[in-house]
């Protein structure tokens, strides 16, 4: 291997033992919930991993690294892979939303009549997508389903929302305070 590609190397390897760091300052908490000290090392350790980056493209651009810098290159791009693979998703959990709307929808009944924590789709609950909620447990978070048919929309429901606002609008409203 040459100069070049020890070089490129070492700086790949600098990158994946920076983002290491970072997950590993990040995984434990939940999104939004870090510590300002695990913060602080999260973006160190990202600034650290971007400067590297940077000195391992300046490296790639300034000429050939030689077979063993591309077996390096791919090898890294690897490790970043695996490291990303593993992780939990750091900047949206949309993923495990996505998932449970496929396992609903395979179950036969729309991801939208309901909300994940409605008891009536306890079943298709698993500890991966429900921490410490278990098919068999209650949830306590009961949708009242829509109408799907006309029937179904004609139906009379409860007035309780049409009082309120019967009520608020008869009230007489606050006098200004502020003079232009």
């Amino acid at each position: 291997m040459t100069r070049r590609g020890l070089v490129l190397c070492a700086l790949g390897t600098g990158v994946v033992l920076a983002v290491a760091a970072g997950l590993a300052a990040r995984v434990p908490e939940d999104i939004g919930g870090m510590t300002r000290d695990r913060a602080e090392l999260y973006i160190a350790a990202a600034a650290a991993a971007g400067a590297l980056y940077a000195a391992a493209a300046w490296q790639v651009l300034r000429g050939p690294a030689g077979h063993g810098g591309l077996a390096a290159v791919l090898g890294l791009a690897l490790a970043m892979r695996a490291l990303t693979l593993l992780s939990p998703p750091l900047q949206s959990t949309d993923i495990y939303r996505y998932v449970w709307d496929g396992r609903v929808q395979l179950s036969g009944t729309s991801p939208y009549r309901y909300t994940p924590l409605d008891d009536r789709l306890a079943r298709l609950r698993d500890p991966f997508l429900f921490p410490g909620l278990g098919p068999g447990d209650r949830s306590g978070y009961p949708t009242e389903p829509l109408p799907t048919t006309k029937a179904e929309l004609l139906q009379p429901r409860p007035r309780r929302a049409h009082h309120v606002t019967r009520r608020v609008a008869t009230q007489r409203a606050p006098r200004a305070t502020s003079r232009w």
